[in-house]
């Protein structure tokens, strides 16, 4: 038997079910691809477990039903597979599964129905499915997506955790499994949060698909785990750095990177607001700036990065928001306005389109490299923002607005001190004088 094609959705499902086979059933996987009677892995393991699913919920029909070939059936008229279930097979007041978009999972629902979960839900399954969910999901980042394998594969991956159906991982064993990581202080505290983060995610996705109630993993405090000191205190540019850095750039022949770095340096923007700005968001009367959306970085199916454009900001309704445009920032825009020509976007490239958000730290690192000054990503930029809002005397709530923040609590935790050194001044000494 051949089959030509095979849903996304169907592969997975037919894979995550495969894990669940005995050893020798799974050996059955290699007689049907050895013997030619299947054409790849995927069709094999979508046939076996489509005969598996079969065979388990007619042995269930055949008390009740004449005719078993009947059991699902494809109803063209609404593009989907349907089944009836004998009332004998009704399990309660829970109503039997109707329809399902393919065979295979109209036979799983059957399936899941009468059996229970056939995977048990395990970590390892959730992940497949919730991470096939975050690949179609365009809020998603590409960078954040490959951390999560990232971290999947690294702390997960392997340990027998994974293979526990989530309803019988108790509030120890995931604490211990916390703890396994953390033994002699060897990741911090924000590694440890990127393994929680996993782990709450999965348990988000469970209890919303309705396969638990409630998200055990949110219940679970690591607060008494002793992780890495890091102090990020320091990672942020310094007002001289800044200067430094202005001073050497404004010696070059101006392009769009260097006016572009000099913009972010003045403005409190992520670097994806930044590139998705247009001429029609500058208000030069007023002096202010609208801030509404994004572009990003995202990867097509072939793996290679692309820009997409979104109509929000990472922060949704909370990051729109209109910013002062100071002196020294109009003068950058009337020096970019003269680069663009009629392009709708502030920063344009020689090809007309936005900059890159990796060629943009390129840059940044070349010109911090050349100006004798560190080099921090773009990001830290809005370290600098937030920090030196803070140093200014700003109060909190505005500069949470006028970061875009959601949360007061992300706001602090942007705001940075440059060194190490006592800062005293006329406020400290009435307290302590």
């Amino acid at each position: 038997m051949i089959i030509k094609k095979l849903r996304t959705k169907d592969i997975i499902l037919s894979q995550i079910i495969f894990k669940t086979f005995s050893d020798d059933e799974k050996m059955t996987l290699f007689d049907l691809i050895d013997g030619g009677t299947i054409n790849s892995k995927d069709a094999a393991i979508y046939e076996m477990t489509l005969n598996k699913l079969k065979k388990e919920v007619i042995a269930k029909f055949v008390p009740y039903v004449r005719d078993t070939s009947k059991i699902v059936y494809y109803c063209p008229s609404k593009n989907q597979y349907k089944a009836r279930v004998p009332k004998a097979l009704i399990v309660g007041d829970r109503p039997a599964p109707q329809f399902a978009s393919t065979e295979l999972q109209m036979w799983h629902k059957l399936h899941k129905y009468l059996y229970g979960d056939l995977e048990n839900s395990t970590l390892r399954a959730l992940f497949v499915l919730w991470l096939a969910e975050r690949k179609a999901d365009a809020d998603v980042s590409s960078k954040t997506y490959d951390r999560n394998v990232n971290t999947w594969n690294k702390y997960y991956d392997g340990n027998p955790i994974i293979d526990i159906p989530i309803s019988k991982i108790t509030a120890n064993k995931m604490f211990m499994f916390y703890k396994g990581f953390t033994a002699g202080r060897a990741i911090s505290r924000a590694e440890l949060g990127n393994i929680k983060g996993i782990m709450n995610m999965l348990y988000d996705y469970a209890v919303v698909n309705d396969i638990i109630s409630v998200n055990t993993a949110k219940t679970v405090s690591t607060k008494s785990l002793k992780c890495k000191i890091v102090n990020n205190k320091n990672k942020v540019y310094t007002p001289e750095e800044r200067e430094k850095l202005f001073i050497y750039l404004q010696s070059i022949p101006q392009n769009v990177y260097t006016l572009g770095i000099m913009l972010m340096f003045c403005l409190d923007i992520r670097i994806g607001e930044l590139k998705a700005l247009r001429w029609t968001d500058y208000d030069e009367q007023k002096g202010q700036i609208y801030i509404h959306n994004q572009i990003v970085d995202r990867k097509d199916e072939n793996g290679k990065w692309c820009q997409l454009e979104l109509d929000y900001t990472k922060s949704g309704e909370d990051g729109d928001r209109w910013l002062p445009v100071s002196k020294t920032a109009k003068n950058i825009l009337s020096q970019l306005k003269l680069l663009s020509g009629n392009s709708e976007f502030i920063l344009t490239n020689q090809a007309g389109t936005t900059v890159k958000t990796n060629k943009f730290n390129e840059r940044l690192k070349n010109y911090c490299e050349k100006a004798g000054i560190r080099y921090l990503s773009s990001h830290k930029i809005r370290f600098y923002a937030v920090t030196e809002q803070a140093k200014a005397g700003i109060d909190l709530p505005t500069i949470q607005h006028n970061s875009g923040h959601r949360c007061k609590s992300t706001t602090l935790h942007y705001i940075r001190n440059a060194s190490n050194e006592a800062v005293a001044d006329e406020r400290w000494e009435k307290v302590f004088g």
